[in-house]
C-alpha cells in the first residue's frame, strides 16, 4: 500500500495484524522509514495514533 504523508508523498509498506497484535510500518522513496508494534488488541483510536506516530518519524 502507499498510503500519503501528512507532508506530502507518500510511504511504500502494510501494516498487519494477528490476535493480539499490530503493526504499522514502511519507507518512503528517499529512505526513511519507520515500524511500530503494539502487543495488544488495539482499539480504532490506537490504529490511528499507530499511524499518526509512523506519520510522524517520516515526516521529520
Amino acid at each position: 500500500m502507499s498510503p500519503p504523508l501528512s507532508y506530502g508523498g507518500v510511504y511504500w509498506g502494510h501494516g498487519g495484524s494477528v490476535t493480539g497484535y499490530e503493526t504499522r510500518g514502511g519507507a518512503t522513496e528517499d529512505d526513511r522509514a519507520a515500524n511500530v508494534a503494539v502487543t495488544m488488541q488495539p482499539s480504532q483510536a490506537t490504529k490511528e495514533r499507530m499511524d499518526g506516530v509512523v506519520d510522524t518519524a517520516r515526516c521529520r
